[in-house]
């Protein structure tokens, strides 16, 4: 009798440890899956700037066709009747004109230095001011423009703050691998993710922001 209990307690002892281990097992899967889940997907450099060419490439041809002067005919005029909101519009409409344009020779600076740090903030940096000039004019465009140049526009947009945050994501990348060991400032990608969300419909009237 005594015996057989003592082989019931090894046997039961065994299977408990067995169970252990494969839990432990699955935790480690189930920890090793979600850490890499989370990780930001790589961002390859050709890619990134083969995207940009033609994002940018894009967003010029659009601003070059939007005719702010053109507005009085369109949809939504009444704002626009003021002399003074149709220059505000057109100065800001030039200013994202020039902005946008100045992309390009940066684009190029990076690939000439095979996506340097340095060059690639630069080039972050710039996108941002764009972005934050072409918010304006988007919801100038809906309030008061024509539906088709707002399509575009707003297009553009969504498309330069995807290349924006794919930017940030290869910065990051690119500094850690420089130096791994070092504490690199996180870029914040997720700035103007929210700017995307945005319902226009509900916006009355717009602040626009002409560069000096």
């Amino acid at each position: 009798m005594k015996a057989t209990l003592a082989a019931i307690f090894v046997l039961s002892v065994g299977l408990a440890a067995s169970a252990q281990s494969h839990d432990s097992s699955a935790m480690a899967t189930l920890v090793s899956s979600t850490a890499a889940s989370a990780a930001p997907a790589h961002v390859e450099l050709h890619g990134l700037l083969a995207d940009a060419d033609n994002t940018v490439s894009s967003t010029n041809t659009d601003l070059a066709n939007l005719h702010v002067e053109k507005w009085a005919s369109g949809w939504k005029t009444a704002w626009m009747k003021k002399s003074s909101h149709k220059q505000q519009a057109g100065q800001t409409a030039d200013s994202v004109k020039q902005l946008a344009s100045g992309l390009t020779p940066v684009i190029a600076d990076v690939r000439e230095t095979h996506g340097s740090v340095g060059s690639s903030f630069k080039l972050y940096n710039s996108l941002t001011l764009v972005c934050e000039n072409l918010d304006a004019l988007v919801e100038a465009t809906h309030s008061y423009g024509k539906k088709e140049d707002f399509t575009k526009i707003s297009a553009d947009y969504s498309n330069l703050l995807r290349l924006r945050n794919n930017l940030a994501t290869y910065v990051e990348q690119r500094a850690a691998v420089i130096d791994p060991h070092g504490s690199v400032a996180a870029v914040p990608t997720n700035a103007h993710n929210a700017s995307t969300k945005k319902v226009y419909a509900k916006r009355k009237k717009p602040v626009l922001r002409a560069s000096n």
